[in-house]
């Protein structure tokens, strides 16, 4: 365990600020209240890199991740889980998230979450509103691109889901997955999983699977421009004497 983070969550992991400064997460867990990629040259009179890679293990940025400088900022991110609130990332491309070979899981927690190039979702990562285990309903700015085998995490508390609510275009995939889950047994009738400004993708989610919970059953359906889980009816059992 790596902890950068105080009582009143102030403390700061500068990567980049006057030299070029790097994070790798191989394993394990690393906590941190803030985390700055690169300072633009008009702050501090440099322009230095700075670069987290996520290969594996659990990063949790608690308050705010900012990385805004271009190709100076940068976040790579191909295994692992990435937590974070209040992202502002704004490098020289969209974010692509996961390298399609190992699993990656990004944990929107509670916050607004700026990606100005677009979020990717490559196969074999997953988009978790709040993280898994966790609640929050994110909002996001920017277009978010779900690629085949990509997967949607949702948990559920009190009867109700979480919504990423979405200023930009959310793009669908023929086939990905859906991983809905309770955390106190209670199973709502429907969530929306994204409210999205716009949607791209298929007319047809058919091909999509999602997981049962315990024995209630889900469906994945777009609702104008949303994402939603819909309950299946339960079935009935006739008893012939």
């Amino acid at each position: 365990l790596f902890v950068v983070s105080n009582t009143n969550g102030t403390s700061a992991l500068l990567l980049g600020n006057i030299t070029d400064g790097y994070l790798t997460c191989a394993g394990g867990t690393t906590l941190v209240d803030r985390v700055v990629l690169s300072n633009p040259d008009n702050v501090l009179a440099t322009n230095a890199t700075g670069k987290v890679t996520l290969a594996g293990g659990v990063l949790t940025v608690l308050k705010s991740l900012v990385a805004t400088n271009g190709a100076y900022s940068v976040l790579a991110c191909a295994s692992g889980t990435l937590n974070v609130a209040n992202a502002n990332v704004d490098g020289s491309g969209p974010l692509v998230f996961g390298d399609g070979k190992g699993s990656a899981t990004l944990g929107l927690l509670a916050g607004t979450h700026r990606f100005a190039d677009g979020l990717v979702l490559t196969n074999r990562a997953t988009l978790a509103a709040g993280g898994i285990g966790a609640m929050a309903s994110p909002s996001v700015v920017g277009d978010v691109t779900l690629m085949p085998g990509a997967a949607l995490h949702c948990d559920f508390a009190a009867n109700a889901g979480e919504t990423i609510t979405l200023s930009g275009t959310l793009t669908l995939p023929e086939q990905a997955a859906v991983t809905p889950n309770s955390l106190d047994d209670t199973c709502p009738d429907s969530v929306v999983l994204v409210a999205a400004d716009a949607l791209a993708g298929p007319a047809s989610l058919d091909n999509w699977t999602v997981a049962p919970v315990g024995n209630t059953k889900y469906r994945i359906a777009v609702s104008g421009t949303s994402l939603v889980l819909i309950k299946k009816p339960q079935g009935t059992v006739a008893i012939v004497r």
